[in-house]
C-alpha cells in the first residue's frame, strides 16, 4: 500500500467520513450577518441529545455487532456533532449524530437511494448508512468486511441507535 498501513487509511477514511457529516445539515453554514453559526435551529424544541456517543453502545455491543473485538473507543464530539470512533482488531465502526432539519436531510437525500424502514427516512452513500428520526440525524459507517456485511451492520447499528436517540 505504497507506504500506508491499512489502520492509517482506516483512519484518513473515517476522518474524511466524519468532517463530510459534520458539512451536512449546515453546520458550517455563514449567516448573513457575518458570524458563524453552531448550525441550522431545529424547529421543535427538542430534547438534548446525549453528548457522549461513545456510551450509547457498549464494547460488548460494538463487537457483538461488528464481529471483531474492540481495542478502543474514542469519544470525537464538538458543538452540536457528536461521535464515536470504536477500533476493533478486525475493523472499526465509526457513529455520529446531530440535530437536523428534515429539509435539509431530505436535500442531502435526493441524490441518493432511500431505503424505507428507518426512522423517518435513510438513504446509502457508498458505505456510509445515513437516517434521520425526527430532528436527528444519524451517520454510521463500518469497515473490516465486505461492502454488503459493513452496510447490514450499519443497519443493525442504526436501528439501536434511533431507539435511544
Amino acid at each position: 500500500m505504497s507506504g500506508m498501513t491499512k489502520r492509517t487509511l482506516s483512519a484518513a477514511v473515517v476522518t474524511a467520513a466524519v468532517l463530510a457529516f459534520v458539512a451536512g445539515c449546515g453546520l458550517f453554514d455563514k449567516p448573513a450577518a457575518g458570524t458563524w453559526s453552531a448550525g441550522p435551529t431545529p424547529s421543535a424544541s427538542p430534547g438534548a441529545l446525549p453528548a457522549a456517543a461513545c456510551e450509547l453502545l457498549t464494547r460488548a455491543e460494538v463487537g457483538s455487532l461488528t464481529g471483531h473485538q474492540v481495542t478502543s473507543a474514542e469519544e470525537i464530539g464538538d458543538g452540536g456533532v457528536h461521535r464515536c470512533l470504536w477500533r476493533g482488531a478486525g475493523g472499526d465502526l465509526a457513529v455520529a449524530y446531530q440535530r437536523c432539519e428534515p429539509a435539509e436531510f431530505a436535500a442531502e437525500a435526493r441524490a441518493h437511494a432511500a431505503v424505507p424502514g428507518f426512522g423517518d427516512a435513510a438513504y446509502v452513500l457508498a458505505t456510509r448508512f445515513f437516517v434521520l428520526d425526527g430532528t436527528v440525524k444519524i451517520d454510521v459507517y463500518v469497515n473490516g468486511g465486505t461492502d454488503a456485511e459493513n452496510l447490514e451492520t450499519a443497519k443493525t447499528v442504526a436501528l439501536k441507535l434511533v431507539a435511544k436517540l
